[in-house]
């Protein structure tokens, strides 16, 4: 089952803007793909290049699964940037457009039923999270955003990817977060009790109604998956 939420924050309400949050999923009998990219708000075409990374790492990962399952971490990255700039400088020469109006972070999950395997990849400040025999467990923080936000165009972005391939048997649910999303997650680097109770409960219904009561100043966004195989859309703006 994949459960979503993406909503435009007030600064882009207030700005006659648009959601440069976008998701993608990918469902089949044996492996499931999610991935969510947040456009860079200073990019022109920051809507259409998240858009872009994220359909595209989506179908890269989700038709070559058995192949990135086996894949390192250095594999993993250098295959899946390479692809998603691909796609990019398509559509920027398309458009006679500057690669970098499309900059966007992008993160995504794999997952193999059959193995109980899990990929994950994340370029940029979004979170996954994974739940797990009832526990909230961190799979991949987000960078360290200080000097800036490294994303799809940025040069040298693959040292800042974080990847792998690890053992989910307990895997109950995974779910990554914008961090117009996470930011009203977390208290003191902690997960709120309350939202630890949500994501444990998989009440994804409940978070979305959670962050939609809390007048984001940025997009927010986040996609859920367990393994139930049904869709459930509560908002895509």
């Amino acid at each position: 089952m994949v459960s979503l939420l993406s909503d435009i924050g007030m600064y882009h309400r207030e700005t006659d803007g648009e959601n440069q949050d976008v998701v993608s999923q990918k469902e089949g009998k044996r492996y499931s793909v999610i991935s969510l990219a947040d456009g860079v708000s200073t990019c022109s075409r920051a809507k259409t290049g998240a858009a872009i990374a994220s359909a595209s790492i989506a179908n890269l990962l989700f038709k070559n699964a058995s192949f990135f399952l086996e894949f390192n971490e250095k594999q993993i990255a250098e295959y899946a940037l390479s692809h998603i700039l691909s796609e990019l400088t398509q559509q920027a020469e398309n458009d006679l457009t500057n690669l970098c109006e499309y900059s966007s972070t992008v993160a995504s999950v794999l997952y193999d039923r059959v193995t109980r395997k899990l990929l994950f990849f994340n370029l940029g400040d979004s979170i996954i999270i994974a739940v797990e025999n009832g526990l909230c467990k961190i799979v991949s923080m987000p960078s360290n955003s200080m000097d800036g936000c490294c994303v799809t165009t940025t040069d040298g972005a693959i040292e800042s990817i974080h990847t792998g391939v690890i053992e989910a048997t307990s895997l109950d649910a995974i779910i990554i977060c914008s961090d117009g999303a996470w930011h009203h997650m977390f208290e003191k680097n902690k997960l709120k009790p309350a939202v630890a109770a949500m994501l444990c409960g998989k009440a994804f219904n409940e978070l979305a109604d959670y962050l939609s009561a809390q007048r984001c100043y940025d997009d927010y966004c986040f996609i859920s998956l367990d393994t139930i195989q049904k869709v459930d859309r509560r908002k895509s703006a």
